[in-house]
């Protein structure tokens, strides 16, 4: 519940809180010993509803507030203008004004500490601060009083600028508490006028001769000691005027620079202050100064700060003299020789009318002399004062004597006996040169000369000898230009006369050794060049660079030389010979490399085994640098490639195409042939080549390379051709010739497009011996004849009368003739090879018995006979007698491979000899090997592996152990259309065979 001073809070039990409003000003108010009152009326209740009302009191006590000072300032001005004149403001007023105490009841507030940092001050007294003074009194009134003397107040220019200083106060209540604040002056600046101080400062004139001694011109700045208290302040001159600053006039405006002549001089002055005055050293009034007199003139400036605020100083200049020295002037005058007749000319003169000096009053006198033109220096010797030429000083000269008094008078006397003098002619002249020094009464001297001109008569030119450097081309075929020389060898030539010079000779060698004469304006050949050199002295020497001993110079240093001579001619004809040398230096030319070529041969004969030939040789050796080797020249390979783009270093192996090439560093190198390769190995001629092409990299000394490339060219040789042995079979049963072939097909030669043919044959074995035979006529063998062609067919002929081949017949083939043919190449190149004839000798024909033990009557009372016991022997019939099927193979192509499908063996066929049929390993081969027709595999079972054969037939089968059903089934399967045939009576075996044959032949179909 809110009260009059505060907030009550009552609850139901009675307890209550109260809390004071202590923003209240009344309740602010209070101090110490004073109270004010709130009061509340509240109501109890008793359990009934009876109730009762009553107040609560709150008594509020006070108590004091702290004071609380709030920090003051004040805004001081410094005086200004000039020397202060211009009043500034100090500042005053209360500091307790905007204090506070929050107290009432007649609380008062007193000032009561003063201080500054560690400075303290009084209460009622000046308290000095930084900048200026404070009284501060105990009711808060103060007073600030700026300190204008102050460098750093005084530095303040503008409004702008300021300094600030702070006090700190303490102020107290009526109990004693306190609080402390801050008063701070800021004091602004105000302008101070600049104070323009007078400057002085010296020039001196120009002295010596024609004023060549600098004198001194002045500079300075005149700002440099005009001040002006304000910091950071600008200064400028802006007027300037000639006369002092008391004389008046007007001003001329500087700007940024200007210039203004004076009486003596110009005075050059800037905005900045800077200045410079130049003398004005022409001036009569200035040239007449002497040491010690003096000129002065004055220049009156205006400056200005920033603020506009001026000043106006003065700047004098003392112009000092100098001395001036004296003027010199040469004198001439002309000497004539005496021809002996006594008309020869002395002259007599007098130097110092000529001579003059600028400063007034000023007198000259000669105090030297000495030999010589001006320039050449040397010392002097002495002319005493008070002399004249009659007894002033002696000066020896080259072709006479002069002497020279003090006084300026000389006389020359001329030796005409002389020989140069003597050697004049009537229009030639000499020259002497005396110097003299002329002195002033300031010690100032001058020099001139005296010139004396002899006339006597011509002397010749004096020619001087000429140098000139050539530089011979280098590089490739000399493209880098050397330096052709060209010059005047007049240039340094002379003439005592100054007479104009020109050549009308030349010639090669020195002056004492005339060569070969030229003409001026066409080339003269020289040693190492061409010298084309004109009357005018003007020449050109071009190097012949095609010159081997030229071109043999490797670098700079090394050099060759030679020398023409020319005579020189004045215009009077006289002549005069020097020499121009010639020197050519050195270059390095580029090496010059060339293509090589070498020859490698293959090897040859059989296997290789005939060696070939190596490519070898010095890829240097034709490679060239004009630069010789005495002058230290060197040739060496770096690198090669090959055709394929592969490279290697010098001394390295490197692959191609058909060898392999090592090429050092010096050169030399070889190529080694791949005589495996196959395109190698195809060469047969010298005429059939191959070649392949490396390119290699070869340099000099001094770095320069050149490319060229090395051509192998491969030449065939010729291989041996290889023969292969050969082998036929013969059988008897082939009419004759019971052999054919060729032995060349086998045999090979791995030369390209060569071919062979057979040269020679004999009889026997190749490691063997035996007889002799001629190409394309028989030879006889151990059981026959051959008959062997060039081309390598062949045919062989059984002799069937031999003993061994009867007794070979149906053994198989137990017998070989064995041949050694030759084969030659194209070039002669021969191997040797056998050819094998193996006989197959059939058994022969014996006649069967008359008693048929074959027949099928069951009641042949033959077949209980013991069977007869010849050698084996086939019997057959003219025709096969039983035809009908008697068994069947399940197909005719079995052809006896699986031997599981042999039937036993039944004797059937009475044309089989008695018994045969049951001999183990007795063969039915002659009919069926005639035929040749799907036999050869059956037969070779039957003769190399089948030990026991049950014939069943009459022997015309391919494989005996199977059944024939008829005669045509014997060769045609069995599902071939039956046929009988009616028994004949045969004619002998060798018409049976050929009956077979002829039965065989349509079933073959050729074949």
């Amino acid at each position: 519940l809110r009260g009059t001073y505060g907030w009550l809070t009552l609850n139901a039990d009675g307890s209550y809180s109260y809390r004071l409003d202590n923003a209240m000003a009344e309740v602010q108010a209070l101090r110490a010993g004073d109270s004010l009152a709130d009061a509340f009326n509240y109501t109890v209740i008793d359990a009934s509803g009876a109730t009762d009302v009553a107040t609560l009191n709150i008594s509020i006590q006070g108590r004091n507030d702290t004071p609380i000072a709030q920090n003051d300032s004040a805004t001081a001005i410094e005086a200004g203008g000039q020397a202060n004149a211009s009043p500034g403001v100090n500042p005053g007023g209360n500091v307790l004004a905007n204090d506070s105490d929050v107290d009432g009841n007649g609380e008062v507030l007193t000032v009561v500490e003063l201080n500054q940092g560690a400075s303290v001050g009084v209460i009622g007294t000046a308290f000095a601060g930084a900048f200026g003074t404070l009284t501060l009194e105990a009711d808060g009134n103060y007073s600030y009083v700026v300190d204008n003397n102050n460098p750093q107040v005084q530095a303040l220019r503008t409004n702008a600028d300021t300094l600030t200083e702070t006090f700190t106060y303490r102020i107290l209540d009526l109990a004693g508490a306190t609080s402390t604040a801050t008063l701070t002056i800021t004091i602004r600046g105000a302008n101070d006028n600049p104070v323009a101080v007078d400057d002085s400062t010296v020039a001196v004139e120009a002295g010596g001769t024609f004023n060549g001694t600098p004198g001194l011109d002045p500079s300075g700045n005149v700002l440099g000691n005009d001040t002006d208290v304000d910091a950071g302040d600008g200064k400028q001159v802006t007027d300037i005027r000639s006369g002092s600053e008391t004389a008046g006039g007007a001003f001329d405006t500087v700007g940024i620079s200007h210039s203004l002549t004076g009486l003596y001089g110009t005075l050059t002055i800037n905005a900045d202050g800077t200045y410079s005055y130049v003398v004005n050293n022409n001036l009569a009034a200035v040239q007449a100064l002497k040491v010690g007199d003096t000129l002065v003139e004055t220049f009156t400036y205006r400056m200005r700060d920033t603020a506009g605020a001026t000043d106006d100083a003065q700047l004098s200049i003392r112009i000092d003299g100098a001395w001036d020295a004296p003027v010199a002037n040469n004198d001439l005058a002309l000497a004539v020789a005496d021809d002996g007749s006594g008309n020869g000319v002395n002259p007599t003169r007098n130097v110092l009318p000529n001579d003059t000096d600028v400063d007034q009053g000023d007198s000259l006198l000669v105090t030297g002399i000495r030999f010589g033109t001006e320039t050449a220096g040397g010392s002097l010797a002495g002319v005493n004062s008070g002399t004249d030429n009659s007894n002033g000083t002696l000066v020896n000269g080259l072709y006479g004597q002069l002497i020279i008094g003090a006084d300026g008078n000389y006389t020359y006397d001329l030796d005409s006996l002389n020989p140069t003098v003597l050697a004049l002619g009537p229009l030639q002249f000499l020259d002497e040169h005396f110097t003299y020094q002329v002195t002033d009464r300031g010690g100032q001297n001058d020099l001139a000369e005296i010139h004396i001109i002899i006339r006597g008569r011509n002397t010749a030119p004096i020619p001087a000898d000429d140098a000139a450097t050539a530089i011979e081309a280098g590089g490739i075929d000399n493209s880098q230009p050397g330096i052709d020389p060209s010059g005047n060898v007049l240039d340094n030539d002379r003439d005592n006369e100054n007479d104009a010079l020109h050549l009308i000779g030349i010639h090669t060698g020195p002056i004492t050794d005339i060569g070969t004469v030229g003409s001026l304006g066409t080339p003269l050949r020289g040693q190492y060049g061409d010298l084309l050199i004109n009357a005018d002295g003007s020449y050109t020497y071009t190097v012949d660079n095609s010159l081997a001993v030229v071109q043999a110079l490797r670098q700079s240093g090394q050099t060759l030389s030679e020398v023409f001579s020319y005579t020189v001619v004045d215009i009077f004809g006289a002549t005069s010979q020097a020499q121009l040398q010639i020197t050519v230096d050195g270059r390095n030319d580029t090496p010059v490399a060339v293509d090589d070529g070498t020859i490698a041969v293959e090897a040859g004969g059989v296997a290789n085994g005939t060696p070939g030939s190596n490519g070898i040789g010095n890829v240097l050796s034709n490679d060239s640098d004009v630069d010789s080797v005495a002058n230290g020249e060197s040739k060496q390979v770096l690198q090669v490639s090959s055709e394929t783009g592969q490279s290697a270093a010098a001394g390295q192996v490197l692959i191609g195409r058909y060898g392999q090439l090592t090429l050092n560093a010096d050169g030399s190198y070889s190529y080694l042939i791949d005589n495996s390769n196959p395109t190698v190995q195809a060469l047969r001629t010298a005429g059939e080549t191959l070649s392949e092409t490396f390119t290699y990299r070869m340099r000099d000394t001094a770095g320069a390379t050149a490319d060229a490339r090395l051509t192998v060219v491969i030449q065939g040789a010729n291989d041996a051709p290889v023969a292969q042995n050969d082998s036929n079979t013969a059988s008897d049963q082939t009419p004759a010739p019971q052999a054919t072939g060729n032995v060349l097909p086998n045999d090979g030669d791995v030369d390209g497009n060569d071919r062979l043919h057979v040269v020679a044959v004999r009889s026997g074995a190749e490691s063997g011996s035996g007889t002799a035979g001629v190409i394309g006529q028989p030879i006889a063998g151990l059981y026959g004849t051959l008959v062997l062609n060039a081309d390598g067919s062949y045919t062989y002929t059984i002799d069937q009368s031999n003993p061994q081949v009867l007794a070979a017949a149906g053994l198989g083939q137990v017998l070989q003739d064995v041949f050694t043919y030759t084969v030659n190449d194209l070039s002669g190149a021969s191997d040797q090879a056998e050819l094998q004839i193996t006989l197959d000798i059939a058994t022969p024909f014996i006649p069967a018995p008359a008693i048929n033990v074959f027949a099928r009557d069951p009641n042949n009372q033959n077949r209980n006979l013991l069977p007869p016991d010849p050698q084996p022997a086939v019997f057959i019939t003219p025709v096969v007698e039983r035809n009908a099927r008697l068994n069947e193979l399940s197909s005719w192509d079995t052809g006896g491979s699986n031997m599981a499908l042999v039937l036993t063996g039944e004797l059937r066929s009475d044309s089989l000899g008695d018994g045969l049929g049951v001999v183990p390993g007795q063969f039915v081969a002659a009919a069926v090997r005639e035929s040749r027709i799907e036999s050869e595999l059956d037969l070779l079972w039957i003769l190399g592996r089948q030990g026991r054969t049950d014939l069943t037939a009459d022997g015309l089968l391919g494989d005996p152990s199977l059944f024939a059903n008829g005669a045509p089934d014997m060769l045609r399967g069995s599902a071939q259309v039956e046929a009988r045939h009616e028994q004949q009576q045969g004619r002998g075996f060798s018409a049976q065979l050929r009956n077979a044959g002829q039965r065989l032949h349509p079933t073959n179909k050729g074949n």
